[in-house]
């Protein structure tokens, strides 16, 4: 610079002045790119992040080499990214330094899982878990104690669900079988009592509803249950009237259906004291009433039948016979009757047949007609005249054969 001013003076060519001019200019940008590369290294080798940045931005105004660019900028990143990985431990360590103050254990679970993930120093970690235990371990037994607590409120109480719950609860925090052995036995015991119950109430239930089979059902379960004795026997000597009641009841329909007055009586005589269905009783009453009316009439014209049969009246049988069908004589009265009735008209034929023999017979008599008295006297044998109705006329045949003989002798 100096010689360049001296040339000046002198009055050197332009020419070389200006040449001198380009030369200082080229040592010039070798000096300040020797030293930004100087000042580059240094700031590569260091760990200032500013100090690279600025060294990277005069490096690039001073037209360094490409590479050493290139390995700057990487070393800048490199950097970078350890500070933020740093501030984000820093960050991690600070939440789990505020979570183990606080004894937080929720806290500490999520700034441990945080302190893993960022690669926080192992011994602050470990720090923190042994902590975290400890809290645990007392956090456990604080549970433990208040689910024991509430164990005996609901033994107490007697509270079904409460227990379960409780003992659900103390199962899941780790609490020894023995501990828990008086609460199982007292939800069992309740549970017990309550089956017992349950199956009390179905039995009273599936009585008030009248409905054998539901009761039936109802005591068996409440075999099984092991309800007491006295309900238990109320509820058998129910089920056994219903069971009677149904059985009555059924007959008394069956009566009803078959007109059978007989069952119909024995059947209403046994419903009415064992309050069988109320309207089924009424309409056995209002039949049975029916039936003995009809029956009534029925022995009337039975005996009206039978009294013109013994009056050997056949016209008037007949008519009462005719009568008695009508009102829906049994077959087998009907049939008797019938047969009754046709002795009767065999008996009156046959007296008929008797009575014109015996006519034929005094015809006979009175005419001397020996050979008509003789197949008289044999008919009325044949018909059944008593021996001693026929006596006087064998005698009169007899008497008339003597008479002819006599007469024959004399001719």
């Amino acid at each position: 610079s100096a010689a360049i001013v001296a040339a000046e003076v002198l009055e050197v060519a332009h020419s070389n002045i200006t040449v001198a001019r380009q030369r200082i200019d080229v040592l010039i940008a070798d000096k300040q790119r020797l030293e930004a590369e100087r000042v580059l290294a240094t700031a590569v080798h260091g760990e200032d992040i500013e100090d690279l940045k600025n060294a990277i931005k005069h490096a690039v105004c001073a037209d360094v080499h490409q590479n050493k660019l290139i390995e700057a900028k990487r070393c800048l990143s490199s950097l970078e990214e350890e500070a933020r990985a740093a501030s984000l431990r820093g960050e991690a360590m600070r939440a789990l330094d505020a979570a183990v103050e606080l004894d937080d254990i929720t806290g500490i679970v999520a700034a441990i899982a945080r302190a893993e993930e960022v690669h926080v120093q192992k011994q602050a970690i470990d720090d923190a878990r042994a902590r975290l235990l400890n809290l645990e371990v007392e956090e456990r037994a604080r549970q433990l104690d208040a689910v024991l607590a509430a164990l005996k409120v609901a033994i107490v109480k007697k509270d079904r669900h409460a227990l379960q719950q409780a003992i659900a609860e103390a199962e899941g925090l780790g609490c020894e079988v023995e501990m828990l052995e008086p609460a199982r036995k007292a939800l069992h015991n309740i549970e017990e009592k309550q089956r017992k119950d349950e199956a009390i109430a179905a039995l009273k239930e599936a009585a008030a509803l009248e409905s054998a089979d539901n009761l039936r059902a109802a005591v068996a379960h409440a075999e099984a249950v092991g309800v007491p004795k006295k309900p238990l026997d109320q509820a058998r000597k129910t089920l056994a009237a219903m069971n009677e009641r149904n059985l009555v009841a059924a007959e008394l329909q069956s009566s009803i259906d078959t007109k059978d007055i007989v069952m119909l009586k024995k059947a209403l005589s046994r419903a009415k004291p064992i309050r069988v269905d109320a309207p089924l009783v009424q309409q056995a009453t209002v039949v049975l009433a029916e039936l003995q009316e009809r029956k009534r009439r029925q022995d009337e014209m039975v005996m009206d039948v039978k009294a013109a049969i013994a009056a050997g009246d056949v016209v008037a049988a007949r008519r009462s016979l005719a009568m008695a069908s009508e009102i829906g004589l049994m077959a087998e009265e009907v049939s008797q009757l019938e047969e009754d009735m046709a002795a009767l008209e065999n008996k009156v034929i046959a007296d008929e047949r008797r009575h014109l023999v015996l006519r034929a017979m005094e015809s006979a008599v009175t005419a001397e007609d020996t050979e008509n008295l003789r197949a008289a006297i044999s008919d009325g044998q044949r018909l059944g005249i008593p021996a001693v109705d026929l006596a006087s006329f064998r005698d009169s045949l007899a008497s008339l054969e003597e008479v002819a003989r006599e007469q024959a002798l004399r001719e």
